[in-house]
């Protein structure tokens, strides 16, 4: 027998070994294809869409036939509404299919090892768009909520606890306000899973000493929904849009390193109550009511630069925080939130609350511009005055024109003092003492 020449024998090794891939795919798809000739599977591709040839199309109501009844896809996906976005339980069968941990949001290499699934057992013309399609639809068709989940399942002992938890885990000191506005922020949370977007235009803010547990009580309370780390307001767009998905307590810190333009940023922010925009690769725009609640934290005890004292913002001051306690009692906390928000419970403050517990407290934090204790000893007495007044006999500025950043500054500190401006008396413009408000008792 004449001996092959050793090249010619690497030659064919090499075309064969390019062969085995091949040969793998083969094996697979006919196991597949054997599969798909028994049982659920045959059902399903026998009711099919079929061809003028009878062969069943490679269409989106197909694809959604096979996820839906192949025992191999049959509840392979689901819908997290809090996260909005689909999500994979297990991996899809065969050398395509990515690794855990399940469940957890699909990806594109998911989608891929599907769509090769659909091919072999009997769409082989299947496209990615449609894959994408059926995927989506198929997992809406398995929405679930799990926070929503989580506070239906709750049950309430009966135990008074939501009053005073700012004091009772967080060491706040005891108060009306302590304990109104402690309970109105568990409220919110429970009201923004239950009735996404509604209003909650507020913002709790806690201060202490760094170190203390103010991030670590924020994170026990919101679970695996917490987020410290919100994209910069000023330049991320929809970043910050998406960036709330699947976030139910929003920890913006370090209040006192903003500056006024980023402050008026974050309180335009606060009061957003949905989400609009285009997601990264999405083709169409989305519009998402907010399930989030934002709460503040900061080392400083006057950091609100917002002349009108900055009303979205509810101050306290924490003490020692008790994690372990708060760790304990967090379920019975939201299960009596759930059932007072059933009950009707407000998560808002009345204008009577508002004045009598809430101004002060921002008033305090409030930094302080240097002229408004000349501006308010000027105009002690007086019944009305005008900004140029204020600026020549009340400061002393002895210039023939007032520049506009002045007058602006001004007129802040008058509004702050409780001023507002009269009419027009030939060329000049009054400031007058606004009238007071009183507040009946409810």
């Amino acid at each position: 027998m004449e001996a092959v020449p050793e090249a010619l024998r690497d030659e064919r090794w090499a075309e064969r070994r390019q062969d085995i891939p091949r040969c793998v795919q083969d094996i697979y798809s006919k196991h597949l294809a054997k599969q798909a000739n028994v049982g659920d599977q045959a059902d399903w591709l026998n009711r099919c869409q079929k061809s003028a040839r009878g062969e069943p199309r490679a269409n989106l109501a197909n694809a959604l036939l096979g996820l839906r009844e192949d025992p191999a896809l049959r509840d392979l996906l689901a819908y997290d509404e809090m996260q909005r976005c689909a999500l994979i339980r297990r991996k899809v069968p065969g050398p395509a299919g990515s690794d855990g941990p399940y469940p957890r949001p699909i990806r594109d290499i998911d989608v891929t090892a599907i769509q090769e699934y659909l091919q072999l057992t009997g769409l082989p013309g299947l496209s990615k768009d449609v894959a994408h399609q059926a995927v989506d639809a198929r997992a809406r068709e398995a929405a679930f909520h799990p926070v929503r989940n989580y506070l239906d399942g709750l049950r309430w002992d009966g135990k008074p606890r939501l009053e005073g938890w700012l004091s009772t885990y967080l060491g706040v000191t005891a108060s009306d306000y302590a304990s109104g506005i402690g309970q109105m922020f568990i409220l919110a949370m429970v009201a923004r899973i239950f009735e996404p977007g509604c209003k909650a235009d507020y913002m709790v803010i806690l201060e202490g000493p760094q170190g203390v547990g103010k991030s670590s009580a924020c994170a026990i309370l919101a679970g695996k929904w917490f987020s410290d780390a919100l994209p910069d307001l000023g330049r991320a767009g929809k970043d910050v849009s998406q960036h709330l998905n699947g976030k139910w307590l929003i920890e913006v810190a370090e209040l006192a390193a903003l500056d006024r333009s980023e402050t008026a940023a974050l309180k335009a922010f606060i009061t957003r109550p949905i989400e609009q925009y285009r997601p990264s690769y999405g083709r169409h725009e989305v519009v998402q009511p907010r399930q989030c609640i934002l709460i503040g934290t900061t080392n400083q005890e006057t950091y609100l630069r917002d002349e009108t004292g900055g009303r979205r913002f509810w101050p306290v001051r924490v003490g020692r925080i008790d994690l372990e306690a708060l760790k304990r009692d967090r379920d019975q906390l939201f299960a009596e939130a759930v059932a007072l928000y059933r009950r009707g419970e407000p998560w808002w403050p009345d204008a009577q609350f508002e004045a009598l517990h809430i101004v002060p407290q921002q008033e305090a934090r409030y930094e302080e511009d240097v002229w408004q204790e000349q501006i308010a000893e000027f105009v002690e007495g007086e019944t009305r005055v005008t900004i140029l007044q204020v600026a020549k006999n009340g400061l002393k500025i002895q210039t023939p024109s007032i520049g506009t950043p002045d007058q602006r500054r001004i007129a802040k500190i008058l509004q702050r003092l409780g001023w507002c401006r009269g009419a027009r008396t030939g060329k000049a413009r009054y400031w007058v003492r606004a009238p007071e408000v009183t507040h009946d008792a409810q």
